[in-house]
């Protein structure tokens, strides 16, 4: 009797340290009342206090801490609908290629010869292909073009793409459109990545082409003569994208030019004329677009983002930062390989995604805007970012930044385990 007593409470105590000490991994804070700052997400769609938030707003930035992660398209998307069907936004604006995108928005508003979004992304050829060319965005697609059905053409709610990539597209378009040539950036028209290796080996830099023909877009009446009013606004932006890629890629080269800057400076006056014409805005991009730059390390190399931007010119912006703590990813493992499914390392220790797992929800909603957030939150830590490529074994530092979370961002939603974007069949 007196071993099975002693057996009884050994089996006891070890019960009560196991439960002690998951219970201390799974809760940081002694304070509960802390934890009136997360909520937990029942699921997806469990958000419509963050949509009230939004709807205040004329342009809502949804950010992603990767370009390959599932669970930030598809709440995006569940976003980007409500936006636009209780609270009147416009249109969508997404980190792609102006002529490439292009083609979807005329789609959702019935212009395209296409019968499916899925013919409509499978020509989607330049990498990395999995951004859009995925099974979220062909849904968000159809969505979009049954929700415009019940509208008149020009409140339609379209899509558009604010990169400076995808110039070799941008060049025939605007070749196409005009009848003028460029005679020296028409070589690069099959990778214009190649300009930048171009200059390097001292050939004249081609931007005065560039600027010249935008310009004679800008200024000449013929063209607005023989195009309507979309056909001439879709013209003079192809034309601008590829006076501001002359100058991202020439800034490759020539380091008094900052390349990140112009590509940023291109994207925002794209999204300003698209604002300008269009209306309430919902923006995709990747959190480092997104995010407050002033908030984060970037702004001791001077670097700039459209957050900083839209703030600094005071409009009336939402953003929302996403991050996971582990999970799949696809992305590449350099510059133009063919996208992998890869594992991503739980998050380091110094990290806000570490800090959020160690609250134990699977989901968390964490609204930033109260004067009253605990400490762990308000001091600078590393916030995780993957890009199109990606090296799980080399991820500390180059994929973390430093940041203080509640400057750079008004909201954010934590995902404990991701999973990868799905192609199209």
């Amino acid at each position: 009797m007196k071993i099975i007593n002693k057996i009884t409470l050994i089996f006891a105590i070890f019960l009560f340290s196991f439960t002690f000490l998951t219970g201390c991994q799974n809760k940081i804070y002694e304070d509960d009342a802390v934890y009136e700052f997360y909520r937990e997400l029942a699921n997806y769609e469990d958000i419509d206090d963050l949509v009230i938030a939004m709807s205040e707003a004329d342009i809502v930035l949804l950010g992603e801490s990767t370009h390959g992660t599932q669970e930030y398209y598809k709440i995006r998307s569940i976003l980007s609908k409500r936006l636009i069907d209780e609270h009147d936004f416009n249109f969508i604006a997404v980190e792609g290629d102006w002529n490439s995108i292009y083609d979807l928005n005329l789609y959702v508003k019935g212009l395209s010869d296409k019968n499916s979004a899925l013919e409509v992304l499978k020509e989607f050829d330049r990498w990395p292909t999995w951004m859009w060319a995925n099974d979220e965005i062909k849904k968000l697609a159809e969505w979009l073009k049954e929700y415009n059905k019940k509208l008149p053409l020009e409140d339609m709610v379209g899509i558009y793409g604010f990169d400076v990539y995808g110039t070799e597209s941008s060049i025939l378009a605007v070749q196409e459109l005009t009848g003028e040539n460029y005679e020296c950036l028409s070589s690069f028209t099959d990778d214009f990545s190649l300009y930048a290796h171009y200059l390097s080996l001292g050939n004249d830099p081609c931007y005065s082409e560039a600027q010249k023909i935008y310009n004679m877009i800008k200024s000449e009446d013929r063209f607005k003569e023989v195009l309507d009013e979309k056909e001439y606004f879709y013209l003079k932006q192809n034309a601008f994208v590829v006076k501001k890629a002359e100058i991202h890629y020439r800034a490759m080269v020539y380091p008094e030019i900052s390349s990140w800057n112009e590509r940023v400076l291109h994207m925002n006056s794209t999204l300003d004329r698209l604002i300008q014409k269009k209306g309430k805005a919902i923006i995709w991009a990747h959190n480092t677009h997104v995010g407050d730059a002033r908030a984060t390390e970037m702004a001791y190399s001077g670097s700039i983002n459209i957050g900083q931007l839209m703030r600094e010119a005071n409009k009336n912006i939402f953003i929302l930062g996403f991050g996971t703590y582990t999970g799949q990813v696809l992305a590449g493992r350099s510059w133009g390989e063919s996208g992998k499914i890869m594992n991503i390392p739980e998050a380091r220790e110094e990290s806000y995604e570490y800090l959020f797992e160690s609250i134990g929800m699977e989901k968390a909603l964490i609204m930033l805007d109260s004067l009253e957030l605990p400490d762990e939150i308000k001091k600078v830590n590393n916030n995780r970012a993957i890009g199109v490529v990606y090296r799980p074994e080399n991820e500390y530092p180059g994929n973390y930044v430093k940041t203080d979370l509640s400057k750079r961002y008004d909201a954010f939603i934590f995902i404990r385990n991701t999973t990868s974007i799905k192609l199209l069949e």
